[in-house]
């Protein structure tokens, strides 16, 4: 282990803690994993094989001795673990989204206060962090529409946790990123409509989601996700009276994990911007200069939480996320516009 390492233990070593969360502690500097936790031979001899310092265990009281504890665990299991390490004293990063329904990322936030930090990544996304740089330059004026489309081809259901109904679906797995994005970019969501389908033979969880959300600024956004999406259309696009954004190409790191690479390679979270496109009033179009991606900059605020900043992501970021879902859930059953938070 090196010299002054911040110890880690990864709870959960499938597909997000071995081929998400694993390369972003592994690219972060001060951060060394020294405990895995997993079930399943297999799955602890291939963390015994790349961590070969760290302790790989079954036991999740292996955890409580590492300075943070990373849960990764299907969502129907984590609130009872994070509990439980936080009452043991361990700070924890847990995958949103953190709880099953609203009550319960009501409870467990009560529960853990700034104990815990939530794994909203895609805060980093070069899309999204250009954004947010042409928001606080006022390239537009609000307020605005927001359209953002995380959507994939896959008219054949894949036998995966994805299709588990306890843990899977595009509400639950897509939407926590596109909600806090929106919610980042403007700001607090007083109602929601939403429409959360199940379309292809064989899917037990929903594969076709539209949510509309209204924000307290007057702006709205459009979020959209599924299995059966046009791949093809831009991933942001902002509507001003003054202004219009389309940003095409999505943020590549997901891409790059899946392929093996490092977020240490030169070549990470670099977008191809050349269908990224800003209209002024005047009418004229003009290229937009992307920002970096960087995942990694999730666990290098986690390490700067542990040596006593703020926490990356709050659990009070995690709960605006849940009412937002809650409401959709809602507003799919009953077809009608939900208010939540103040609008209630």
């Amino acid at each position: 282990m090196p010299e002054r390492s911040i110890p880690v233990a990864l709870v959960g070593f499938g597909g997000s803690g071995s081929g998400i969360h694993a390369p972003l502690i592994d690219a972060t500097e001060g951060l060394d994993v020294a405990v895995v936790v997993a079930r399943g031979e297999e799955r602890r001899a291939a963390a015994a094989q790349r961590y070969p310092h760290a302790e790989v265990t079954d036991s999740l009281d292996a955890a409580k001795a590492a300075a943070v504890a990373v849960v990764t665990l299907p969502v129907h299991h984590r609130g009872d673990t994070v509990a439980h390490l936080v009452d043991a004293g361990t700070r924890v990063v847990v995958e949103k989204p953190f709880a099953g329904d609203l009550a319960g990322a009501q409870q467990l936030a009560a529960r853990v206060g700034d104990q815990v930090t939530v794994f909203h990544n895609r805060r980093w996304d070069s899309d999204f962090l250009t954004l947010k740089r042409l928001n606080k330059a006022r390239a537009w004026t609000g307020p605005v529409r927001l359209t953002s489309r995380i959507q994939r081809w896959q008219p054949t259901v894949r036998d995966s946790w994805r299709n588990d109904p306890e843990g899977g679906g595009f509400l639950r797995e897509v939407g926590p990123h596109q909600i806090d994005q929106a919610i980042q970019l403007l700001g607090p969501v007083t109602g929601v409509y939403a429409e959360v389908l199940v379309r292809r033979p064989g899917s037990r969880t929903e594969d076709d989601v539209f949510l509309a959300l209204t924000h307290a600024d007057g702006s709205v956004s459009h979020l959209i996700s599924g299995a059966l999406g046009n791949t093809d259309l831009p991933r942001f696009e902002v509507s001003a009276l003054d202004a219009l954004v389309s940003l095409g190409t999505a943020d590549p790191q997901h891409d790059q994990l899946h392929a093996g690479l490092s977020p240490l390679d030169p070549s990470w979270g670099i977008t191809d911007a050349s269908d990224w496109r800003r209209r002024g009033a005047d009418g004229e179009w003009g290229d937009v200069v992307p920002e970096r991606g960087w995942w990694p900059g999730f666990y290098q605020a986690t390490r700067d939480w542990l040596s006593g900043s703020g926490g990356p992501v709050s659990v009070e970021d995690g709960v605006a996320t849940m009412q937002v879902i809650d409401a959709a859930r809602e507003s799919a059953r009953s077809g009608r516009r939900e208010p939540i938070g103040a609008a209630r």
